[in-house]
């Protein structure tokens, strides 16, 4: 039987400021709160260096202010590789000491994208809800009924798939009973290629004690940014949500949006709520996605910063070129967000798994009347980009910076 769907929930991410809970008391009832230790032995879907740094106690404290305000807390142990460590007796202790951490303090919800990791907390820690990240890649009515059957109490659906998929959305809602979700602000690619790897990465990237201590070079993101720069047609194809269209998503039973991104200030994630909680956004609905040029929780990320992950002396010529990648020009992206009323409909009765972009043209024209970028400014950041990206496949930007060089 399918349980009452008429009011979507939203979930955000902590930003560990001392403004963030007053505020978002203020604006909110009935959130999910989520977030991680900026490294744990799992790792997750960011690199560490660009997750604000929190000590375990902090991190208690607070979740029982986050408690005590009413609101649940969503742990991520997104990982979608752990190095075979499950495998390990000293990596099952760490697993189970970490776990028995998160239950002692009270986490409402874990997050994984590793199905053992689904069905072994399921096995230990029957009182946790777990839910499906994102970076499992759900994107069909079998993955989700897989996940189900494994225990899953919610799936966050692959938002670059599936998200103007009304058909498949319907089916999938009909065949699950456990609780789905969509990510609503992401600026991904139309079925992002990089997906996967960059889940590869940041998930190694931000584990306990490897050896690159928190770093990566983000190439998946800048791919996708310098394609988006190149082709700006690219950020219609982008499967995000309009506040205005969340209750197109509720009457389909899909029970939550999560609002990205960690990292973020208290200001941008309040912003960025308050439009979806009021439906309507008047302005630039590129406000509302995570970008480069967003102000982080922690401040700008600093070759001081960046210097406090890295002990090897190439890993910290290579977070020299990350600082030089950090000050690529980004373009002034203005989508008015009034001009695309109706702009779902389309979707509703054509599938673009059956279609060419090239021959359709959907996008292409409504990119011509709501899509605003000066010709000068892709003309500059296109450039910085792709003289980034040729410097890495070229090979010359490790063996610039293992040279210490420019």
């Amino acid at each position: 039987m399918q349980k009452d769907r008429n009011r979507m929930k939203f979930a955000i991410p902590a930003t560990w400021q001392d403004d963030f809970l007053p505020a978002v008391r203020k604006t909110a009832t009935g959130l999910e709160i989520y977030g991680k230790l900026n490294s744990d032995f799992f790792g997750g879907s960011k690199p560490s260096f660009q997750l604000p740094r929190i000590s375990r106690k902090k991190f208690e404290r607070s979740l029982a202010a986050i408690h005590q305000a009413g609101f649940k807390f969503n742990y991520l142990l997104d990982s979608t590789c752990i190095d075979n460590l499950e495998w390990t007796i000293g990596g099952q202790r760490k697993i189970r000491l970490f776990l028995d951490w998160l239950s002692d303090i009270g986490i409402d919800v874990v997050t994984v994208a590793v199905p053992y990791l689904l069905a072994m907390i399921k096995s230990r820690y029957p009182g946790l809800r777990v839910s499906v990240s994102v970076l499992a890649g759900v994107n069909s009515i079998v993955s989700a009924k897989y996940w189900e059957n494994f225990g899953a109490d919610r799936i966050t659906l692959l938002n670059t798939d599936v998200n103007r998929d009304f058909a498949l959305l319907r089916k999938i809602r009909e065949t699950v009973d456990c609780e789905l979700r969509l990510i609503a602000n992401s600026s991904c690619l139309y079925r992002c290629p990089f997906y996967l790897y960059r889940g590869n990465m940041s998930s190694h990237s931000s584990q306990a004690n490897h050896r690159l201590q928190g770093f990566s070079v983000d190439y998946c993101r800048l791919s996708c940014r310098y394609r988006q720069i190149v082709n700006p047609v690219e950020f219609i194809r982008s499967p995000w949500i309009r506040p205005e269209d969340v209750g197109r998503y509720e009457k389909l039973g899909i029970d939550s949006l999560e609002l990205a991104d960690c990292g973020l200030s208290t200001a941008c994630v309040l912003s960025i709520l308050r439009a979806y909680l009021e439906r309507k956004y008047d302005g630039n609905l590129a406000d509302l996605f995570p970008a480069p040029s967003k102000p982080l929780s922690f401040g700008r990320i600093s070759l001081l910063r960046l210097s406090r992950y890295f002990s090897f002396l190439d890993l910290i010529n290579i977070a020299k070129g990350r600082g030089r990648e950090l000050a690529l020009a980004e373009p002034e992206v203005y989508i008015d967000n009034r001009k695309l009323e109706g702009f779902l409909d389309f979707f509703e009765n054509n599938d673009c798994n059956t279609r060419d972009c090239r021959t359709c043209g959907y996008c292409a024209e409504i990119s011509r009347r709501v899509l605003k970028i000066e010709p000068a400014s892709i003309k500059n950041a296109s450039g910085s980009y792709r003289r980034y990206l040729e410097k890495i496949f070229s090979g010359s930007f490790f063996e610039d910076t293992l040279a210490g060089g420019a």
